[in-house]
């Protein structure tokens, strides 16, 4: 859903009764602001639904972020799938591993290979969210977003659109 109206009219009001109520149902709700300062950057809007879900500031020091980072992926993913996770999620929220895996190296040096593993791993996270019950995103300010974000968000809603509950 889209709300397109005049500042002042009461978007905010009516995102926050529908998460309230949502989320008096059982549903997850994980959200973030886009941000006029940001816009070109890629990625952006979704490393902010990311971090404000793992409770990572970008205050904070570098190690604190990896931390938080570390604990939320063990909790979030499967086994087999976290250390792939944490490696291009801190990537994306800038809580790098002390030791980049060769992997993320090759992905430093080729823009293509790093789109595709971040994509990969944020679907994996989208995946995992929803596969814990049902899941509401909401991105306010879309029209700040980047076309990084869009292009992900759009993949994830084809790639999970087979997956039971989830509508586009």
């Amino acid at each position: 859903v889209m709300v397109l109206a005049p500042a002042g009219i009461g978007k905010s009001r009516l995102r926050r009764e529908i998460v309230a109520r949502v989320q008096r149902s059982g549903t997850r709700v994980i959200s973030a602001r886009c941000d006029a300062l940001y816009a070109g950057s890629p990625n952006h809007a979704v490393a902010e639904l990311v971090r404000l879900s793992a409770d990572i500031h970008e205050d904070q020091a570098a190690d604190v972020r990896r931390e938080r980072l570390v604990a939320y992926v063990d909790a979030a993913f499967p086994e087999g799938m976290r250390p792939r996770a944490c490696d291009f999620l801190g990537e994306l929220l800038r809580a790098p591993g002390e030791q980049p895996s060769p992997l993320v190296r090759a992905a430093r040096n080729d823009p293509r290979v790093m789109a595709e593993q971040v994509r990969e791993v944020f679907e994996a996270w989208l995946r995992a969210l929803t596969e814990e019950g049902p899941l509401l995103v909401v991105l306010e300010d879309v029209h700040w977003s980047d076309a990084s974000s869009a292009r992900l968000f759009e993949s994830a809603l084809e790639v999970l659109a087979d997956a039971r509950g989830v509508q586009e």
